[in-house]
């Protein structure tokens, strides 16, 4: 549990970037992203409201986003709740200290009632080992 999270302010959109490196996680496992937050009333569709890209691949002319959509939204038993956006296999391929995976949340959708969204911060779960 966090002591302090963001919350959001009115009239300024948002971005928030994460970098996850997969050398720090177990080799031949899947894992499920999740983005954590609470949401006022006023907060109709939180699906068509907010986005998250994840890089799935750079090239010489920049890194490439892949829009994710947030679904199995599920209210946890502390209140807060849990939005998976992907997952990812960690194959064993991810052994570089360079190798980087970049993800970003970010308001698709301009709402006046922004201000009612709290994030707790994104987790990574294992889901199943992969041999």
């Amino acid at each position: 549990m966090f002591e302090e999270v963001p919350q959001l302010v009115t009239g300024i959109p948002f971005k928030i970037y994460g970098l996850l490196k997969p050398k720090l996680l177990s080799p031949d496992t899947q894992y499920s992203a999740y983005v954590v937050y609470k949401a006022k009333d006023q907060i109709q569709d939180v699906k068509k409201s907010f986005g998250v890209g994840v890089i799935v691949h750079e090239t010489p002319e920049g890194a490439k986003w892949e829009r994710l959509e947030l679904t199995k939204l599920e209210k946890r038993e502390d209140g807060w709740v849990e939005a998976n956006f992907g997952e990812l296999l960690n194959d064993g391929g991810f052994m570089d200290d360079r190798d980087e995976i970049w993800f970003r949340i970010s308001e698709i959708k301009y709402s006046y009632w922004t201000p009612g969204f709290i994030i707790q911060g994104i987790e990574f779960r294992p889901v199943k080992k992969v041999w």
